[in-house]
């Protein structure tokens, strides 16, 4: 057989099983003098039952080329139309195996997903916090920044307004973003509530 023949009867490119095939003549002698004399010639190699056996191996492993093997050894030699029926009867197995392999093979884990940072966890909780108790995010932000000067006598606002900057991102860049998750928790991470402060 060809390696075009090969390959109609897996399911797989001629080049492909020319890949395989030079794996296997690398190993097997015969096969790859085959491959050197086909290349002299400039026809396609011819290969044997025992040789298209091997090949199959190198590249769909020795259930597959066991199952080609057994097929072709059953099969009468005489007509095309009974050759044909058994390629695509070896096509179709050789397509099963292939499936059965992949169903069991084992299932990938999911990864756990990212942490959330600083920031994010500090936004849920102002933002979850106003959801729940059905106040609008401007105010709860507003009332955590306002209880932040109260406490660590520092108007982030403004300080933040000065630099052109958002609160949060000023208050990542002054490393003050662990207080304001601190007193969030406070105020808003409690199932009653910490202060009247809170509007």
């Amino acid at each position: 057989m060809t390696s075009r023949e090969i390959g109609q009867s897996v399911g797989r490119s001629e080049r492909r099983v020319e890949e395989w095939a030079k794996g296997a003549g690398a190993k097997t002698a015969s096969i790859g003098a085959k491959i050197a004399e086909a290349r002299k010639a400039g026809k396609a190699a011819d290969y044997d039952l025992d040789e298209t056996c091997l090949i199959i191996e190198m590249g769909l492993g020795k259930n597959a080329a066991g199952i080609y093997r057994a097929n072709a050894l059953r099969a009468p030699a005489a007509g095309d139309k009974r050759l044909d029926r058994l390629e695509v009867m070896v096509s179709d197995l050789v397509k099963a195996v292939c499936i059965l392999t992949r169903q069991h093979a084992p299932e990938k884990r999911l990864s756990e997903p990212p942490e959330l940072s600083p920031r994010e966890a500090l936004r849920k909780l102002v933002e979850g916090w106003a959801r729940d108790h059905g106040r609008c995010y401007h105010e709860a932000w507003s009332n955590l920044y306002r209880e932040y000067g109260y406490r660590y006598r520092q108007d982030i606002v403004r300080a933040a307004k000065n630099r052109g900057m958002s609160v949060l991102d000023y208050a990542e860049e002054e490393l003050c973003l662990g207080q304001l998750m601190v007193l969030a928790y406070y105020l808003y991470g409690q199932k009653e509530p910490a202060s009247e402060g809170q509007g």
